[in-house]
């Protein structure tokens, strides 16, 4: 058996339970975190080294006793994911001010997702070779 397929067997092992882990946090954070409003505040630009610019939205919540929090998104894009003013739900952890998730279906399982696409194709050429190895044997 060539060495190559169980090694590909076992990253596309380890990128799924990543996702089933990053799945875990992001709905556990939707389930038992608070959901609150936040306001876009500002449209950070980023520049790359060909001068291409990308902006990361920063977000302005208050907690539940009423204390501002700024955060700013992790991806950036052009246009800005959200306009300047824009009023976004967020889920946020209250232990931890720095746990927060955007409340729609890319913001809360977007790594997840990116996590089970990656591990896909090794799973499945390890799988496919597996199946045909053992099945002539």
């Amino acid at each position: 058996m060539n060495i190559v397929y169980p090694i590909l067997f076992g990253i596309g092992s380890i990128l799924l339970i990543i996702a089933a882990f990053t799945h875990r946090s992001s709905t556990d954070l939707s389930r038992y975190g608070i959901k609150t409003t936040a306001k876009v505040v500002d449209n950070i630009p980023k520049f790359d080294n060909d001068g291409d610019v990308t902006y990361k939205s920063v977000l302005q919540y208050r907690d539940e006793f009423d204390n501002a929090h700024l955060w700013s998104t992790k991806v950036s894009s052009n246009p800005p994911m959200y306009k300047t003013g824009k009023e976004v739900e967020i889920y946020y952890d209250p232990s931890d001010f720095n746990r927060i998730r955007v409340k729609s279906f890319w913001g809360l399982y977007r790594a997840t997702i990116l996590l089970l696409i990656f591990s896909a194709p090794f799973l499945i050429i390890s799988i496919g070779y597996f199946a045909y190895y053992y099945s002539n044997r």
